[in-house]
């Protein structure tokens, strides 16, 4: 008999539809849910029926499995479709939902993901997938010493999990759906570093710039420091949205003088940068946020602290290493900069992709891939650059016009793209600017300038409400439930 009356149709039902040997497996994962859910403070009646139904379409029809999966919205990877042993986790997920009634956003997750797992699980999904794994009638190798581990972590326990099904998958040649390597690189890779001692952490850095094994080793120090205080991913998160939104708020206080300008920048930043800098890039995020301190510090001299940051961005993302640019443009007096950038530009993508483009590539740390040259993309940081030069170029700020410098490298190595596409991780760099260089150009329009504010943030709108960015996060791509938005 279940644990809850209320829970024994599930129980007859799912009696009625598995073998005798399937049925005693779900029980089990049923009172092993219950247990860790007891331990670790998770609602322990949810947890239990997700266990409970867990395998309900297990042993059903394989075409039926299939086509469920296929039809089940819930954006199952090419290799969960190419994969016989996993149809019945997001079959079961809409079996529950769409026969059973049962819309418990949680649940239905737990039951989609008890195979493969996801990124950012929450306390149920953890259980429903770890209970799975150490049921009572599990036997493989080295289970006890498996179980002992959920006791004691349930986030050690799932990074232990997640490496073991990797590796037999890996080692059977079986597909490998992306959900179970973003469980593990987006949440567990913070987890695990609760688990890397200091000396480690510390060696990675001659590891990294000595020998080349490693990469960016001040993020993971940011993240050992940070768990000092809080193991937390999510604030973690915040974290990181303070220090960037911080950097951007300054930006704003220095170059906007009205609350038109303000709301034509914050749509602007929507629009244009909302998709990378709120939602995905977690170390170049950063690196941006002390790329603009850094441009700051230069522009009133605080040299040292400069210097500082420079370095932390670059220990946190080598793409930093272009801030170096920075205060070369900056410091250039003559504004056809613009001009002469653009003819270089020309000439090295005519040459095709040479040592300059390729230590761009380097320092992104991405694969280059090629895309349609972004002749769009281009025209249009080509129109508003001619724009913003035209009206300030008068002005009388010669702060305002060496920043524009420092802007005009975006649409200068912008038609480099169409080769590398990664470079777009440079560029972030220079781009930025465009928020506050463009409103700025707008006020000093002398004609129409209120309505030439209205259809550029009626554009802005327009943009953010119908773009989708190829670059998305996890729970977009995965389209989750909406617990995960």
């Amino acid at each position: 008999m279940s644990r809850y009356k209320e829970f024994d149709e599930y129980e007859e039902l799912i009696k009625e539809r598995l073998s005798k040997k399937r049925f005693t497996h779900s029980m089990n994962v049923a009172e092993a849910c219950y247990d860790l859910a007891e331990r670790f403070g998770a609602d322990k009646k949810r947890c239990y029926l997700a266990g409970l139904l867990h395998d309900i379409m297990k042993e059903d029809l394989p075409d039926r499995q299939r086509q469920m999966t296929v039809d089940s919205g819930m954006s199952p990877d090419p290799a969960e479709i190419d994969t016989p042993a996993l149809w019945h986790a997001v079959a079961g997920a809409a079996y529950v939902r769409d026969r059973l009634g049962i819309n418990d956003e949680e649940i239905l997750a737990g039951i989609r993901f008890h195979t493969i797992g996801c990124a950012k699980m929450t306390k149920l999904e953890k259980i429903v997938y770890l209970g799975d794994m150490i049921s009572a009638e599990r036997s493989y190798k080295d289970v006890d010493k498996f179980r002992k581990i959920c006791r004691d972590d349930l986030d050690k326990a799932m990074s232990v999990a997640l490496i073991y099904n990797i590796e037999d998958v890996c080692k059977k040649c079986g597909h490998l759906p992306r959900y179970t390597f973003e469980a593990y690189n987006y949440y567990l890779k913070f987890e695990a570093v609760k688990y890397t001692t200091w000396q480690e952490v510390f060696r990675s850095f001659p590891d990294t710039y000595l020998y080349g094994d490693g990469k960016d080793p001040g993020y993971l120090l940011l993240e050992k420091i940070f768990q000092v205080f809080s193991g937390d991913f999510r604030v973690f998160l915040f974290l990181i949205a303070i220090v960037f939104f911080y950097a951007y708020a300054k930006l704003l206080l220095r170059y906007t003088n009205n609350i038109l300008e303000v709301l034509t920048v914050n749509l602007g930043y929507s629009a244009l940068f909302y998709g990378f800098y709120s939602i995905t890039g977690l170390r170049q995020t950063l690196s941006v946020a002390l790329s603009i301190l850094f441009l700051f510090s230069f522009i009133d001299k605080k040299y040292r602290k400069c210097i500082l940051l420079f370095i932390v961005a670059f220990i946190i993302h080598k793409s930093s290493v272009f801030l170096l640019l920075v205060p070369v443009l900056y410091s250039i007096k003559k504004n056809k900069l613009l001009l002469y950038l653009y003819g270089v530009t020309f000439i090295i993508f005519l040459m095709g992709r040479n040592y300059f483009v390729n230590l761009a590539l380097v320092a992104s740390e991405y694969e280059a891939v090629e895309i349609p040259l972004p002749i769009l993309l281009d025209i249009f940081y080509f129109v508003i650059s001619l724009f913003i030069w035209n009206r300030l170029k008068y002005e009388d700020n010669r702060e305002i016009l060496s920043l524009f410098n420092v802007f005009c490298l975006t649409f200068a190595w912008i038609p480099l793209l169409g080769n590398d596409s990664p470079l777009m991780r440079v560029i972030l760099y220079f781009n930025i600017y465009v928020l506050v260089l463009l409103p700025r150009a707008i006020s000093r329009t002398s004609f129409y300038r209120n309505e030439l504010f209205f259809c550029i943030n009626l554009f802005f709108i327009y943009y953010a409400v119908n773009s989708h960015s190829e670059y998305k996060f996890f729970w977009e791509d995965m389209q989750l439930l909406e617990h995960y938005l």
